[in-house]
């Protein structure tokens, strides 16, 4: 019985879904450790007043984030870190469903619409959980809500304002969905700092591209729904940067001294660009990148129909046709491709240094945008161009966000947490996607009926590289879970016995060292010893002492 299109797609769809449902079943041995017990601790014993003057005025200013934590505790700040990894990238998955479904539906793409972005989608958050420069924004409750929270509800937004823009409200509606849209731009700008600067970056750049692509009286609904969120992140971003927390947290960080707060230029630029190259060298981060392309380029021949492109000036002359000079061009297309397919490969060679890895990496980009300027001139056709823009516009913006993340991080506090760069691994693995997809555009449209063994080669490969690292990733996940589980059941064994301790009349308590720490999987700063002194006064203790 031959399955059909639908029926592949499902099952492609439930095995994309493997990495994410992974992730949900890691996070519920995901349990309070180091800042989570000191917010916890002040909401549980402070009235309203003194906990919010606490944190806005002696540490945090992010409003949101605060006032989270305060709401939370009436549900037992226990049972938050166990399910806030499944509620997040719950959020990440609707996200990039609808947006997904937008592209498609931009790009005509009717049959299967629906199918085929679920397994990007869930392919995308593969792709995340291998690229993330730090699993701290998947399993640690403080760093998730702060930095990958935000970029769930950020996805939803611009897909929900997208969707109404194109429904054309206008007049009163319109005005409601802005004022919406505004107010929850300005509650998610309060999670984060860093995170709405990034958001009112990207809001700017999608509003120049949609009157530059868009323009006319087409483009107003988009524009207001967007500017109306823009302003939302920037009153939210104004508000927190003038609340004495945000200054106060600053100025206590300078006083660490393994903080190194940079303030004069030139000294900060050169820091930036050193510590971006590391991150761009990431060996995790440009496997993702792999992943994606790899994916998005086997879609993309699988979608678009072949066949010369026609232009508003008739059929395109170039190397697109049939002939000697169409087939030339073809393989050189095909010799630049693997080119870059190579080097991507090298950057995964075990014990390569980070400054190699970047190296190649750049230089894979560099071929992928040759080869697509030179598919998109010969097939002459707006479209393709414009996707060749977006393709590198999108690399730019992905990189520019670390390299902003890393900068304001030197300048701030002194250091980079690897948590921090959350969206800018999240932009940087999509770019391969953009890259994928377009370079298979361009392929697709401009081939003829006898290069369809190429093209068949080009899929296989593509298939056959994205379904390594599928696997990869699994097992990397995989292989977590009895570590994960063994810390789970002895962080609860250790909050029972203190509970029980507690009740007894004990006010100091002794408790022995976990045999597995998350913290050895997902960070290198020992979480446990960064929450300790605040501990005994979330239980209500004197004192609890580490034994020897």
């Amino acid at each position: 019985m031959r399955l059909n299109r639908s029926s592949i797609l499902w099952l492609l769809a439930l095995v994309a879904s493997l990495p994410a449902l992974l992730i949900a079943y890691l996070g519920q041995f995901s349990r309070l450790m180091g800042d989570d017990w000191c917010f916890f601790n002040t909401a549980l014993h402070l009235g309203g007043r003194d906990y919010f003057s606490f944190w806005l005025n002696n540490w945090h200013s992010s409003y949101t984030y605060v006032a989270l934590d305060w709401a939370l505790k009436h549900f037992g700040p226990e049972n938050m870190p166990p399910i806030v990894p499944a509620i997040t990238f719950s959020l990440w998955l609707l996200g990039l469903l609808w947006l997904y479904c937008l592209v498609l539906r931009g790009l005509d793409i009717d049959a299967n619409r629906f199918l085929i972005a679920l397994v990007l989608a869930f392919l995308t958050l593969a792709a995340f959980v291998k690229g993330v420069y730090d699993w701290e924004a998947l399993y640690w409750y403080a760093a998730s809500t702060r930095h990958s929270l935000p970029v769930g509800f950020f996805l939803i937004y611009l897909a929900l304002s997208w969707e109404l823009a194109s429904r054309r409200a206008s007049g009163s509606r319109l005005v409601v969905f802005a004022v919406a849209g505004a107010v929850a731009c300005f509650v998610i700008a309060g999670l984060s700092q860093l995170q709405t600067i990034l958001q009112l970056i990207c809001l700017t750049l999608l509003m120049a591209g949609i009157y530059g692509i868009i323009g006319g009286p087409r483009s107003k609904p988009y524009l207001a729904l967007y500017a109306a969120g823009w302003l939302g992140n920037a009153v939210g971003l104004i508000l927190q940067l003038s609340l004495p927390g945000s200054a106060t947290r600053m100025s206590d960080m300078g006083t660490v001294e393994r903080y190194n707060q940079i303030r004069a230029l030139p000294e900060l630029i050169v820091e930036t660009l050193e510590t971006s190259a590391a991150f761009i060298g990431h060996q995790g981060n440009i496997a993702g990148f792999i992943l994606l392309f790899a994916a998005g380029l086997v879609a993309a021949l699988l979608l678009v129909r072949p066949g010369q492109v026609r232009s508003g000036r008739g059929p395109s002359t170039g190397n697109a046709g049939p002939g000697p000079a169409g087939a030339g061009a073809r393989y050189r297309s095909a010799a630049l491709l693997l080119g870059a397919f190579a080097m991507l490969a090298l950057t995964q060679v075990a014990g390569l240094h980070f400054l190699a890895s970047a190296l190649l990496y750049i230089g894979a980009l560099i071929l992928f945008a040759v080869l697509a300027a030179k598919l998109a001139a010969a097939t002459s056709d707006c479209l393709s161009r414009r996707l060749v823009l977006a393709a590198m516009c999108g690399s730019a913006f992905a990189y520019c966000s670390l390299a902003l993340s890393i900068a304001s991080g030197h300048f701030s506090i002194g250091i980079v947490y690897e948590r921090t760069l959350t969206f800018a691994a999240l932009l940087s693995v999509l770019s391969g996607l953009v890259w994928g997809g377009c370079l298979g555009f361009l392929i697709q449209r401009g081939r003829t009926r006898a290069e369809s063994a190429w093209t068949r080669g080009m899929i296989g490969l593509g298939s056959l590289v994205a379904a390594l690292l599928f696997l990869n990733i699994l097992s990397l996940q995989a292989g977590l879970i009895p570590d994960f589980a063994t810390y789970a059941r002895e962080w609860n064994a250790r909050h029972h016995r203190i509970l029980q301790l507690r009740a007894d009349g004990e006010r100091s308590i002794t408790v022995t060292p976990y045999s597995y720490h998350m913290t050895q999987a997902i960070s290198p700063v020992d979480l446990e010893i960064v929450g300790w002194n605040c501990q005994p006064y979330y239980y209500g203790l004197e004192a609890i002492v580490m034994a020897p």
